[in-house]
């Protein structure tokens, strides 16, 4: 079973089989600075390749915008340690993590337990007054792991045309999306006629850094939006595992770090 860990923003670890990957996990608070830096445990973890970090053995990037890929980080991350894990980010010339082309827009990376498919796809808004910023190379990516399938939207602009392209892969147990996807019409006809189990909103900051609302959307998304199987989207709960599934390396961390605090007071 693959555990799903979420720090902010677009960030998800992926863990199964003693593999672990990071998508758009490096990250800070964007372009228009909306978005949250990374938080100062996560940071600590990075540093110290502890936690999380201590179990990365890849960092996948959807692109190269700063709330999904912080590009100082990770070049330091990647000079930090002796022995990094491999990186993919998309539309890069310079990658670790070699990928395979499947066809015109689909690109196939092996990690471990973890088949991954990088789809691409347009990013959303983009406008003649934005088109340098959103014109950038862009995907979105499908986490293959045994029979469990979870589809990673991130910021791609996906439409009912779309979907001739992630139908092949079955029902997704999991579909990640921003809240512009149910909201927008070309997106949510995609959605609405997406195979899944459950649809999680995330690409979210952190309250403290909520200066746009973006909760507030996220709530008023999620309860005017029907999945196929008539459930509603659920928020993607920030700083903890899904559904408070976790490896047992990170119960044994829980538990040391709160007998510290015992020990302390």
């Amino acid at each position: 079973m693959t555990r799903i860990f979420h720090f902010a923003n677009s960030s998800l670890f992926f863990y199964a089989d003693r593999t672990g990957i990071l998508i758009d996990g490096l990250f800070g608070a964007g372009p228009y600075q909306c978005f949250s830096p990374l938080s100062a445990p996560i940071r600590r973890q990075m540093l110290k390749r502890q936690g999380i970090f201590g179990h990365v053995d890849a960092l996948l990037f959807t692109h190269a915008h700063g709330d999904h890929c912080d590009r100082d980080a990770l070049h330091f991350y990647r000079h930090l340690h002796e022995q990094p894990p491999a990186v993919f980010l998309f539309g890069e010339s310079d990658d670790t993590l070699h990928a395979d082309r499947v066809d015109s827009r689909i690109q196939r990376l092996e990690v471990g337990a973890f088949t991954i498919y990088a789809v691409a796809a347009p990013h959303q808004c983009i406008g003649k007054k934005n088109k340098a910023l959103f014109a950038l190379p862009n995907c979105s990516f499908i986490v293959c792991q045994g029979t469990e399938r979870f589809f990673v939207a991130a910021d791609s602009r996906w439409r009912e045309e779309d979907l001739r392209l992630v139908q092949p892969f079955g029902r997704f147990n999991a579909v990640f999306c921003n809240a512009y996807h149910l909201i927008w019409d070309e997106s949510k006809r995609f959605f609405e006629k997406l195979d899944a189990e459950r649809i999680y909103i995330y690409h979210l900051p952190l309250q403290e850094d909520d200066i746009y609302a973006y909760h507030s959307l996220a709530k008023h998304a999620a309860q005017n939006f029907r999945m196929r199987n008539q459930r509603q989207p659920a928020i993607m709960p920030q700083m903890e595992w899904l559904g408070e599934e976790k490896p047992l390396w990170a119960e044994n961390l829980q538990k040391a770090n709160q007998q510290k605090e015992e020990g302390e007071t």
